[in-house]
């Protein structure tokens, strides 16, 4: 039986508005049909696909909330991504880009304006993903001291920001560094599982090993590979466990049951099942 094409228009609108996507549900083609501007100066011929539709759909957001700092700073985030993939794709610097005439090399252009653009506007911003994007890319101790002072007073409580103070963590103190990544770990929710790196836990493990700490270093390993990693404990790291008899089975259902609480995101620390 045929399905009139009305009928189905509205079947496919109102999955559309169950999904509760909003704007988010917009697709590129119709951002690209009725707002052309946001398109046309970054035209890429063929390159940097997925950068263009992410930086396509921040840009639209940035259009509807110009003030709105979250997507100011997603709207940065993007810019840099595509910027730095069609620098690569153009086969320029900034100092033969003159010489270029390429959609790409317009679109590399476009992408240093915009860049410089937002920086400007959210220079003084105390957003705190603005505060570590000026920092981060900048190097401002101003910045720093004022992301620092957030965290101390309990005030940069999501997994975003736990893993950029980790971030910064790692260089100055590995030990502040392992917390944050555990409060990021603890602050997960079902928007955020995407954003975690498989590569956390393995670094996780990394920094326990590096603290003689075998037994967790171990189960953060088995973490890292259940998650999805090649085998990572090492044959050093299972000498140290078999010298002094630890039980593996032990240490592997505890690596499964602390996965299974990230998964579940009620994070519970591995320290706590020895």
């Amino acid at each position: 039986m045929r399905l009139n094409t009305r009928f189905i228009a509205i079947i496919i609108t109102a999955i559309l508005s169950l999904s509760g996507c909003g704007d988010f549900a917009v697709s590129t083609y119709t951002i690209c049909n009725e707002h052309q501007q946001l398109c046309q100066d970054i035209e890429t011929e063929g390159w940097c696909k997925n950068e263009r539709v992410d930086l396509i759909s921040n840009r639209y957001k940035i259009m509807k909330t110009p003030d709105d700092q979250d997507n100011q700073y997603r709207a940065l985030v993007s810019w840099r991504d595509f910027s730095q993939c069609i620098m690569i794709a153009s086969n320029v610097t900034r100092k033969t880009i003159s010489d270029r005439t390429s959609k790409k090399a317009r679109a590399y252009l476009t992408s240093l304006s915009e860049i410089k653009a937002i920086e400007r506007l959210t220079i003084n911003s105390h957003y705190p993903q603005l505060l570590y994007y000026h920092w981060s890319q900048h190097h401002d101790p101003i910045k720093l001291e004022k992301l620092l002072a957030l965290d101390n007073q309990q005030q940069l409580k999501t997994t975003e920001l736990q893993l950029m103070m980790a971030s910064y963590y790692a260089k100055v103190d590995p030990k502040k560094q392992m917390i944050a990544q555990y409060k990021a770990l603890s602050y997960l929710d079902p928007d955020d599982s995407e954003s975690v790196d498989m590569n956390l836990y393995a670094t996780i493990a990394t920094s326990f090993y590096q603290q003689k700490q075998y037994k967790l270093a171990y189960v953060w390993s088995m973490v890292a590979e259940r998650s999805g990693m090649k085998a990572s404990s090492s044959s050093l790291l299972l000498q140290h466990l078999n010298a002094k008899s630890v039980n593996l089975k032990k240490l592997q259902r505890i690596a499964e049951q602390t996965l299974d609480s990230i998964e579940s995101h009620q994070f519970v620390k591995p320290e706590s099942r020895f």
